[in-house]
């Protein structure tokens, strides 16, 4: 029963400071928070928001929390042009990996102290400032990438495969509770709305994209592509570029690849893991 309850809201800097309070709220929430500090990868700086559901207190008893929501989020802004990825306003290298979140024998029931250590991984030894998450990752892994400032590409569960009416609902549904559960999270600079690798499916990319920029206007949209002038309904070209050989290039030139070089673009795979595979790739 909440009849006669309250809802009061705090935010905390990193600090601890409480840098905001807001009670007898309705909602949506809204407000003003002055003198933040921008998230970046250099400086990953968190606010926690604290959310309370109080049933006032009567006869001399206290008020009591029925309930309370607890998130880190932080301050940035982020745009991904034909001239590369802009956090804060400055222009930012993505020099990152592709994580398949998978372990041999274990496979994905690893715990999250196993999750965190891969971004460590990441950030500390192999250095880092991007990582693509072929699927939707383990909360405990954004919340380190969140901590270390390690930015993440999500994407929606899937690979090469789309199929018919009820399948494409279940995929347009996955990618909306994608946007929704992880929206809060800093680090993620893209989301990933096209099945990876997938053929161009105009009908069901458009309602997949149109969803993630509803859900989340702050974020660009992308899909992972192996061919070559694919249709970009998206912001940004994401494309497995595996054309180097051993000599010449290293990769092919974006004009070759993207149908829009007006927009953003991204080499999301490359080399490495070609056929025939090898133990040590």
């Amino acid at each position: 029963e909440t009849v006669g309850c309250a809802l009061e809201a705090e935010i905390r800097a990193p600090s601890g400071r409480r840098a905001a309070y807001m009670g007898e709220l309705a909602l949506p929430i809204s407000g003003t928070l002055n003198g933040v500090q921008p998230w970046s990868c250099e400086h990953p700086t968190l606010y926690t928001l604290t959310v309370r559901l109080i049933r006032p207190g009567t006869s001399g008893l206290p008020d009591r929390v029925l309930d309370q929501k607890v998130i880190r989020f932080g301050f940035r802004t982020i745009q991904f042009v034909a001239g590369g990825l802009y956090l804060n306003g400055a222009r930012t290298e993505l020099r990152g990996l592709v994580r398949a979140q998978s372990w041999p024998y274990q496979g994905y029931a690893m715990p999250d102290s196993l999750q965190r250590m891969d971004a460590q991984v990441l950030k500390k030894d192999l250095g880092c400032n991007a990582v693509r998450c072929c699927c939707p990752p383990s909360p405990a892994f954004l919340d380190a990438c969140d901590e270390l400032g390690l930015l993440a590409f999500v994407e929606m569960p899937g690979q090469r495969f789309t199929g018919g009416p009820a399948w494409k609902a279940q995929a347009l549904q996955n990618c909306r509770e994608m946007v929704r559960q992880y929206r809060n999270h800093p680090s993620i600079f893209l989301w990933g709305v096209r099945i990876n690798e997938s053929r161009d499916d105009e009908a069901f990319y458009k309602k997949t994209n149109e969803a993630a920029h509803r859900l989340d206007p702050t974020r660009p949209t992308s899909g992972v592509r192996c061919s070559k002038k694919s249709q970009l309904l998206e912001d940004v070209y994401a494309f497995n570029d595996f054309s180097y050989a051993g000599h010449g290039a290293a990769c092919l030139p974006r004009s070759a690849v993207t149908p829009d070089i007006r927009k953003g673009y991204l080499i999301s795979e490359y080399g490495g893991h070609m056929f025939p595979a090898k133990p040590f790739d």
